[in-house]
C-alpha cells in the first residue's frame, strides 16, 4: 500500500494498494467509506498488519510535523484516528522516519 506522498508538487490524501500478478504489479486506488481521514501529507510512516494499514506523523500542507495516528481497514473501506489516553506515551510529531511491525 502507497499513502500520501507528494504528486506534482502537491500533498495527497489518496491510497492505492497493489497485486502482484506474475512479474507486474496491478495498482488500485483503495476507496473510503467515511469523509474521515488523514490530512493530505508526506514523508509519514505506514505499516499493513493483519487486513489494517496504519499511518503515522509526517508533515501537512503548511509542513507542520505531525503525530497523529490512523487505522485503515483493507476490508470495511473506513479511516479511524487513534487516539491514545493524555497520559501516555506518545512520540513527538515528526517526519522523514519510518515504522515496522515487530513480534506481532
Amino acid at each position: 500500500m502507497i499513502y500520501g506522498g507528494f504528486v506534482e508538487g502537491s500533498r495527497v490524501n489518496d491510497c492505492y494498494i497493489a497485486k502482484k500478478n506474475g512479474n507486474t504489479l496491478e495498482w488500485k486506488l483503495v476507496e473510503t467509506t467515511t469523509k474521515e481521514r488523514p490530512c493530505p501529507r508526506a514523508s509519514h510512516s505506514t505499516v499493513v498488519y493483519g487486513r489494517n494499514m496504519y499511518l503515522f506523523g509526517g508533515q501537512d500542507d503548511d509542513n507542520n510535523k505531525l503525530n497523529d495516528l490512523w487505522e485503515y481497514n483493507i476490508d470495511t473501506g473506513v479511516y479511524k484516528e487513534i487516539v491514545l489516553p493524555a497520559d501516555s506515551v506518545i512520540p513527538v510529531a515528526r517526519s522523514g522516519h519510518s515504522a515496522n511491525v515487530f513480534n506481532g
